[in-house]
């Protein structure tokens, strides 16, 4: 009996064992497939004759098939002989025991579609051959089209801004050019001078607006350009109280500015940290009731300048502090002149802030207790001149017969006055066709154009300028609302010599009409 029992024994715990490894394959099996039969991805086990060993239900479903009817059947039968020529080069990369990884536009039959796929080689762990590759694919056409979609608003977007920069620039050239002729011109009025500064000084504001419409995504993106230099933080504060003040005057609040310290002098973007304060003060307007007051101070704190604004408004809860720094934020929308707005400003003046190396602040003690924004910036560790104004520039002979061209009539009115009075002669055109005629006929020294005019546009009439009317030396300058970079190529190739966007400042125009008098009478004597 004994030795039936050691016989038997060591047979029963054997069979245990094949048993409870028959049970545990039997699991992993069930697992396996409850984690196939529920992925949101295609699975596919083939062999090295591109023969199916296995598909789960979204694999099956995705060609209109059951799980058991794939198994044994080949890929080409499945797929479509198109759809398998395609993924056939990387089926073969993968048999030969690479791993696979690549997203393409599969032809299948009834629906073309972009899929991501992963082959990995299905390798024998006791010879190292390849016996097959197991599949692992995603359908991307939904988001591959959805980022089509995207890239095309995204092409409108710039499309319309380029337009809508454009037409507003057009407007500006005559404003600047119009301020440029009356400040040369001799007043006694002291009030008309400050007048015409603080148009000259809005203009600028609104040309630097006007071309971040251009550069939307380097905004949302953090990449704001900035032309710095060594500035006095009272111009800054004094430019924003220039543009806020009218506003303010007619909610009837009072505003309080104080200068407190010696000269602080930052390394800055003037425009800039002139449109952080502007917003600053619009914002502390526009949720102070009438009657309320607005303190702007300028002080020095350590090593720091701080600008400081503070209002007797209906104040921030605890809660939105932080909030309100974020794009489209807006506090109280339904507050009367908080409909002004687009919830930006805040957010692109801390951007603005940090680009200078400061920061900015609020602190509130709640709903109607006001609130102070803090703005600082590090000071300039040591005394650097600082220019506060324009340096006048001195007037220097221009060709003596210009040519200008533009279909807009104040343009081309407030150019020819500024030009006049420096003794040109100038000769007017509204359209690509007259002006062509008058280079003809007067051949001018100097041709200032714009771009979309109508009927020969600026592009066409520089060509022929230069390739039909050969005047090589004639000075061509294309002054226009595109200022992309390549509206600048393009206008190079076309054959000018400058590419100035509008408004251009009437300094920088006069300046290289000089510089072309200058090389003219030079290359005579």
């Amino acid at each position: 009996m004994r030795s039936v029992l050691q016989w038997l024994l060591p047979r029963a715990g054997r069979a245990r064992e094949r048993t409870d490894s028959a049970l545990r394959e039997s699991s992993a099996r069930a697992e396996l497939s409850f984690v196939t039969e529920h992925a949101a991805v295609l699975l596919a086990h083939c062999d090295r004759e591109g023969r199916y060993i296995f598909v789960n239900r979204v694999y099956a479903e995705r060609f209109g098939v059951t799980p058991e009817s794939v198994p044994g059947k080949r890929i080409a039968d499945v797929i479509g002989e198109q759809a398998f020529r395609v993924i056939q080069p990387f089926m073969e990369r993968t048999l030969s025991g690479e791993r696979v990884e690549f997203e393409i536009e599969v032809p299948y039959e009834t629906h073309p579609r972009f899929m991501h796929c992963v082959y990995v080689p299905d390798i024998d762990p006791r010879s190292g051959k390849t016996l097959g590759f197991v599949a692992a694919i995603s359908d991307t056409t939904e988001r591959r089209r959805l980022e089509e979609r995207l890239r095309e608003a995204d092409r409108r977007k710039d499309e319309f801004l380029a337009v809508l920069a454009h037409e507003l620039r057009n407007p500006l050239a005559p404003i600047r050019n119009a301020v440029h002729f009356l400040k040369e011109r001799p007043c006694e009025d002291a009030s008309a001078r400050s007048a015409y500064d603080i148009i000259d000084r809005q203009t600028d504001h609104l040309t630097r607006l006007v071309d971040d419409l251009l550069e939307v995504s380097r905004i949302t993106g953090g990449r704001i350009p900035l032309q710095q230099s060594p500035i006095n933080l009272a111009l800054v504060v004094t430019n924003a109280v220039d543009a806020s003040a009218p506003s303010i005057d007619a909610a009837g609040q009072q505003l309080t500015v104080k200068f407190e310290g010696e000269r602080l002098t930052v390394m800055g973007d003037l425009v800039r940290l002139s449109q952080v304060v502007t917003n600053l003060l619009n914002n502390a307007s526009k949720y102070t009731p009438a009657g309320g007051r607005i303190d702007l101070r300028l002080y020095q704190q350590g090593k720091n300048a701080v600008i400081s604004v503070a209002d007797t408004g209906i104040g921030i809860p605890p809660e939105m502090s932080n909030r309100i720094f974020e794009m489209f934020v807006q506090l109280h929308p339904y507050a009367p002149r908080a409909k002004s707005g687009l919830g930006v400003g805040l957010a692109l003046s801390r951007r603005l802030i940090e680009l200078h190396g400061g920061s900015i602040e609020v602190q509130s003690d709640g709903k109607d207790r006001g609130s102070v924004f803090r703005v600082r910036l590090p000071l300039l560790a040591e005394e650097v001149s600082v220019q506060s104004k324009r340096s006048p520039v001195r007037v220097e002979p221009v060709p003596e017969i210009i040519l200008v061209a533009d279909d807009n009539p104040d343009v081309v009115e407030s150019l020819r006055m500024i030009l006049t009075s420096l003794g040109s002669t100038v000769h007017v055109a509204y359209d690509g066709a007259v002006a062509l005629e008058l280079a003809r006929q007067v051949r001018p020294n100097a041709a200032i154009l714009d771009i979309g005019m109508p009927g020969l546009n600026g592009y066409d009439v520089a060509r022929a300028v230069r390739n039909h009317l050969d005047q090589t030396a004639c000075l061509l300058i294309a002054l226009t609302g595109w200022g992309q970079d390549k509206d600048r190529k393009r206008a190079h190739e076309a054959g000018f010599d400058i590419h100035l966007t509008k408004p251009v400042d009437p300094n920088q125009l006069l300046a290289a009409l000089a510089r072309h008098a200058r090389q003219a009478a030079a290359s005579s004597d």
